[in-house]
């Protein structure tokens, strides 16, 4: 616990001193520090963000960023923002409400037929954390182009992959798809995007969906939100998948769509090939020829699975 307690004050602040007890919460990789509380009949989770790391000065983005999560939270409990935030000894801390029900790919596991049911849901509530009025307004009062932050990305990533001689199956269709469709990106759908959606961070509880998990979240084109839906979700989530993009779109799915979507996809796959280069020294295989034949060799946005539905 001697990680947790230069950050007691703040929470004491919050839960009032000496009201709750701290447990550890086993599993994961990251960097942050995270603990469950409990206090009478409610219990938290408490996230000292990259806690483990040494820092000099906080990230006042990310705390900007826990800020609008916790008012969205306040107006939509199924976005599952924190209750409280604040940057404590330079990291961001926050204290989000511990939702005891079932995760998505767990019920999906025992009822696939529900996924439908779900997906559904899942649309609507994605949709509305696209949609917030003060997103939109603080996006576009910070002049905030995601479009410039999408190319400056893309220009990093060919430059990671052209100094360290990089390269797969695929690799120069899928980047030039990139180059020819980059325009598609836009401004226009700047907001919020959770970066990680997919049947393991959706809670059911009480027939209440949450979406949980922000902390891989950023400012974007909103359609950067279903790549792992898309591309990444295991073959079995695919009718949840297709749930969650007719929802989404009210049935009427918009071409730009695919082709944005497909954007993304090829930036997830060219960040994974250098995380895999600098960890391992090794070229990615398998990934490179999924997409390969996701997307027909980078002529179709569409991606395969999702025309077979439809056929």
């Amino acid at each position: 616990m001697k990680q947790i307690e230069k950050y007691v004050p703040f929470i004491d602040q919050c839960l009032g001193k000496g009201s709750y007890t701290i447990e550890d919460i086993r599993g994961g990789s990251s960097y942050d520090i995270k603990k469950k509380l409990t206090c009478g009949d409610a219990a938290y989770i408490v996230k000292v963000v990259e806690g483990a790391l040494e820092k000099t000065e906080p990230d006042r983005d990310r705390l900007l960023w826990y800020q609008a999560l916790c008012r969205i939270h306040r107006q939509n409990p199924g976005i599952l923002g924190p209750t409280w935030y604040s940057s404590v000894n330079n990291h961001a801390v926050t204290i989000t409400e511990w939702v005891d029900g079932a995760q998505l790919n767990d019920l999906f596991d025992r009822h696939p037929d529900l996924m439908p049911v779900y997906g559904r849901e899942v649309g609507k509530l994605l949709y509305q954390l696209h949609h917030v009025d003060f997103v939109k307004a603080a996006v576009e009062e910070r002049n905030v182009s995601v479009r410039a932050k999408v190319f400056d990305t893309v220009s990093r990533l060919k430059a990671t992959i052209k100094e360290n001689g990089i390269h797969f199956d695929g690799m120069d269709a899928a980047i030039a798809f990139l180059d020819e469709n980059a325009d598609a990106i836009s401004d226009d759908r700047g907001g919020m995007v959770q970066n990680d959606v997919r049947p393991e961070n959706v809670i059911l509880k009480d027939e209440t969906l949450y979406l949980f998990d922000f902390d891989s979240g950023t400012i974007c084109d909103v359609y950067a939100d279903f790549t792992f839906l898309t591309a990444m979700s295991h073959h079995k989530y695919r009718p949840f998948s297709a749930a969650v993009i007719e929802s989404y779109f009210d049935g009427d799915v918009p071409e730009v769509f695919w082709k944005v979507n497909a954007c993304f996809c090829i930036i997830k796959l060219l960040e994974y090939a250098i995380y895999r280069y600098e960890k391992s020294g090794r070229m990615i295989a398998v990934q490179a020829e999924n997409y390969m034949n996701l997307f027909d060799n980078y002529t179709n946005p569409i991606p395969r699975w999702i025309r077979e539905i439809a056929d």
